[in-house]
């Protein structure tokens, strides 16, 4: 919702630039904003605080009051940007088509008698290392 704030504010004070290049930003950013406004749906509608809510209502309605009315197109993405956030709201709460749990794996773990299991113990045994020390 913050960077939709931001792209609309830099709308507002750039459209009216004398300046080609800046108008034409103020363009793209006019474009970043309808292209936002489907995410503005959950956020007005199941944001945490009624601040929130209100505030995403607010700036949907000026994004629609500067900029136009919203297309069909818009408004279905809105809607399914809002059964969506339903989906993942369901699926967290039943559980269900989530990502498996990470798995723990214990190292160095002990023998009941106590003792630090060695799994390579008697290869180990076999071997000879060269000592380290050199003869004169």
């Amino acid at each position: 919702m913050r960077i939709s704030e931001i792209w609309f504010n830099g709308y507002r004070n750039l459209r009216k630039s004398s300046n080609p290049l800046l108008k034409a930003r103020a363009k793209r950013m006019r474009l970043f904003c309808r292209d936002a406004l489907p995410g503005l749906y959950p956020a007005f509608l199941f944001a945490v605080g009624r601040d929130s809510r209100h505030k995403a209502r607010k700036l949907l309605r000026e994004i629609v009051q500067e900029t136009g009315a919203l297309t069909f197109a818009e408004k279905a993405k809105g809607f399914g940007a809002v059964l969506l956030s339903i989906w993942t709201w369901l699926k967290l709460k039943l559980n269900i088509f989530q990502q498996p749990r990470l798995s723990r794996i214990e190292y160095n773990q002990v023998k009941p008698n106590g003792r630090p299991y060695k799994k390579y113990e008697a290869e180990f045994e076999s071997v000879s290392f060269p000592s380290a020390a050199m003869d004169k």
